[in-house]
């Protein structure tokens, strides 16, 4: 992965797109527990 060769925004933008998933199983887990 060439992660320097990506401008700040679009990295900005793969976190968000691949954090918010896992922030959203971590709310359902908090709720079911």
């Amino acid at each position: 992965m060439n992660t320097t060769v990506v401008p700040g925004g679009k990295m900005g933008l793969a976190m968000e797109l691949i954090m918010t998933p896992l922030v959203e199983r971590l709310m359902e887990g908090r709720k079911i527990g």
